[in-house]
């Protein structure tokens, strides 16, 4: 049997036990960022390298994989770029293959990408 939850006023203060547990917990998974971030990013270099894609167009890719179809404006928002810079990355991607574009709307800021 589970116990009830406590409410936070009710809840004892944590131990210095606990206090010292969860900082450990924090610096190892800070730790296990790092070393999960750096083999992503070199994997993803490799990547790079064999398409000659820039990091911005790998990240366009993997969020229109991820979450197709998104307008452009949707891709805008999920990689952090503005919208005119990501209007005209999707053209050079299109331009180039990637992906393949189907419009079902006829503003510019509506297309949607698939």
């Amino acid at each position: 049997m589970t116990p009830p939850e406590l409410s936070p006023p009710d809840r004892p203060p944590p131990t210095p036990e606990h206090v010292e547990a969860a900082q450990r917990l924090g610096h190892t998974m800070k730790r296990l960022h790092r070393l999960i971030s750096s083999r992503v990013m070199r994997g993803m270099q490799d990547e790079l390298q064999g398409h000659d894609l820039s990091f911005s167009q790998v990240t366009a890719l993997h969020q229109l994989r991820a979450h197709a179809p998104l307008s452009v404006t949707q891709l805008s928002e999920r990689t952090r770029l503005s919208l005119p810079a990501a209007s005209h990355l999707v053209e050079r991607l299109v331009k180039r293959g990637w992906p393949p574009a189907r419009k079902t709307r006829t503003t510019a800021a509506r297309n949607w990408w698939t």
